[in-house]
């Protein structure tokens, strides 16, 4: 990881992003599809994921946490990838 420009984000990310696993990346998106009403069962947003794998962390701000954010989110795309079932797909943000 280039930690350049997270800041005191950069130690924490650094551990989450050498937690995150295929099976955690599944775990999380269980949860968020159990949360929402059945209609929407069939994607969860990116920004979503991240958002519930930074947990506490999603609430920094500044240029050090969208770099964060960023550095997460290419990690879960290189996650998906491996994974069985599971699409990433680009956004229109």
């Amino acid at each position: 990881m280039n930690d350049e420009g997270l800041g005191e984000l950069a130690a924490p990310i650094a551990e989450l992003l050498a937690s995150l696993t295929p099976q955690r990346v599944s775990e999380a998106l269980a949860e968020l599809v159990a949360a929402r009403p059945e209609r929407l069962h069939s994607g969860v947003s990116a920004h979503e994921l991240v958002t519930a794998l930074l947990g506490p962390l999603a609430a920094a701000s500044g240029p050090a946490s969208w770099r964060a954010r960023e550095t997460v989110r290419a990690a879960v795309r290189e996650i998906i990838a491996t994974m069985s079932g599971v699409r990433y797909v680009e956004g229109d943000a």
